[in-house]
């Protein structure tokens, strides 16, 4: 990886910090107590749409900026699938944000069971793929694909956990590692298509919320 490409990934880390770290309520203290106002449902809906957006506008600066840059066909998409999550009454909406296009509108069904700390991608070209994941009952190993008429259950993982690495789509199947699966870390590792789900080499060590980046594709 060149200089250039590592400056651009440290930039958007540290875009992704500051978004993070910006206060999402104000507090106002009196003499007699203190109060906080906490957000609610639509303000934390809003803000992960205005920091999608915020992100896609800055990666598509760097990359006509800089036409040399290496580009995959992903990166050029504006349209971002958002399902799932905390708390699960929000989280079981299924949306599509086009970062390009302030009026486009899209609900689609919502997703079939309560869920966060999934993991998801296009997988066999375009079909969305969401597996994995944490709820009120316990670890999920059921994957999901979206069809035209909605959610529909499709593989399992060789196991239940959540907080997995970051989705990655690898020979068009997305690959699933790590993340907690009960008492333990895991450091299984699985490639899992809308039929099937096979195990791959194993990580070195047992991880969970780490990152995946595919390299000389």
């Amino acid at each position: 990886m060149n200089r250039f490409k590592m400056l651009n990934l440290f930039l958007v880390f540290n875009f992704l910090v500051a978004v993070v770290c910006q206060p999402l309520a104000s507090t106002t203290t009196t003499a007699a107590a203190t109060t906080t106002k906490c957000p609610d449902l639509s303000e934390i809906y809003n803000g992960l749409v205005e920091v999608i957006k915020r992100l896609s506008a800055y990666i598509n600066f760097v990359n006509t900026s800089n036409p040399t840059y290496p580009t995959h066909s992903s990166y050029q998409s504006h349209k971002i699938l958002i399902t799932g999550g905390y708390p699960y009454g929000l989280g079981q909406k299924t949306i599509i944000v086009d970062t390009g296009n302030d009026k486009f509108d899209c609900t689609l069904p919502d997703f079939p069971i309560e869920m966060q700390n999934g993991v998801g991608g296009l997988v066999e070209g375009d079909v969305p793929l969401v597996c994995g994941g944490l709820n009120g009952t316990g670890l999920i190993a059921d994957c999901f694909k979206l069809t035209r008429t909605g959610w529909k259950k499709a593989a399992i993982l060789d196991k239940g956990r959540f907080g997995m690495g970051v989705g990655i789509v690898f020979d068009q199947k997305l690959l699933v590692n790590g993340g907690l699966d009960g008492p333990s870390v895991s450091d299984s590792t699985v490639l899992v298509d809308t039929l099937s789900s096979k195990s791959i080499t194993d990580l070195p060590m047992g991880l969970q919320g780490h990152c995946n980046i595919m390299l000389n594709r």
